[in-house]
């Protein structure tokens, strides 16, 4: 054997031995991590210190609001997550359907109903379908039982499966007589491989996001929703008061928030949820 061969077979097992140190690397730092957080959710692009994009920062919250209630479109867009080893409460469904869909107008009511059932058996999962079902099924059959006033009432929602993350949202307009309109959101996030519920915290941090930086731009968001709701209210139009030092706009008391399209965080703070109102603010995290 000459010696260009020679140094040619040890360039190749030095080549061999490189890539195998990288793996070993890989498989301890990374698998492991996977294996300890429970999360897989796609983090492409995240730094610990991101901000939302410049896209998002020129877009109002009236822009942003506007464009979240053309998400609920009454289906689970999961790609290609393999559900088959989920115990389902019913195996000819999917994770999640339309459990119930009425449309119906009479004297005193109009109703347009597409309420989600999630079709997993799981305790966290069925405190998931009571919340449901005391929100917004046990609403709308009082309507259609026991209506006074002429009262419009629809109910739509959205899924997504993003990694092994499972998110839910339900969003509910109730028009009673000459009452100002309701707007209610309500979001269910399940780890589908633990099967536990999701705080906002856990997803962010697990999509790199620093949590002080997030309460920053929460706050900076929310500082300027209430100075334009300000100005309104010095047009003459009522509007719902913001404080932005108010505790409910840090992540870890986070209560209405999802993982939506192509993995984008939302925060939502639907204010119809406790007060007679449509008005709510929506922090989005791409």
């Amino acid at each position: 054997m000459n010696k260009n061969m020679r140094y040619a077979i040890y360039g190749v097992i030095l080549v061999v031995c490189l890539i195998s140190v990288i793996l070993a690397i890989y498989d301890a730092v990374f698998v492991e991590s996977d294996d300890q957080t429970g999360y897989v959710i796609p983090s492409i692009g995240n730094q610990s210190t991101q901000t939302p994009s410049e896209e998002e920062e020129e877009e109002t919250m009236e822009v942003r609001v506007a464009n979240f209630k053309t998400l609920f479109t009454n289906q689970l867009y999961k790609g290609n997550y393999d559900t088959s080893a989920i115990e389902k409460l019913d195996a000819s469904q999917d994770i999640v359907y339309s459990a119930a869909v009425v449309q119906d107008e009479q004297e005193m009511y109009e109703v347009d109903l597409n309420i989600p059932l999630i079709n997993i058996n799981n305790e966290v999962v069925q405190e998931f379908n009571i919340a449901t079902q005391e929100i917004f099924a046990d609403r709308a059959n009082q309507i259609m039982q026991s209506a006074t006033v002429k009262t419009i009432f629809d109910i739509d929602y959205v899924a997504y499966v993003n990694g092994d993350i499972l998110s839910v949202v339900i969003m509910s307009n109730l028009k009673e007589g000459d009452q100002a309109q309701r707007v209610i959101v309500q979001t269910y996030n399940y780890n589908l491989r633990t099967r536990q519920k999701v705080t906002a915290e856990e997803i962010l941090t697990s999509l790199q996001y620093d949590i002080a930086t997030v309460n920053d731009e929460i706050k900076r968001q929310i500082t300027q929703a209430s100075q334009d709701a300000a100005i309104l209210q010095q047009s003459g139009y009522e509007v719902y008061g913001r404080n932005p030092e108010d505790s409910r706009y840090q992540v870890a008391n986070a209560d209405t928030y999802f993982l939506g399209e192509n993995g984008a965080f939302y925060l939502i703070y639907a204010y119809g949820n406790q007060a007679v109102t449509s008005e709510m603010d929506i922090i989005r995290f791409d």
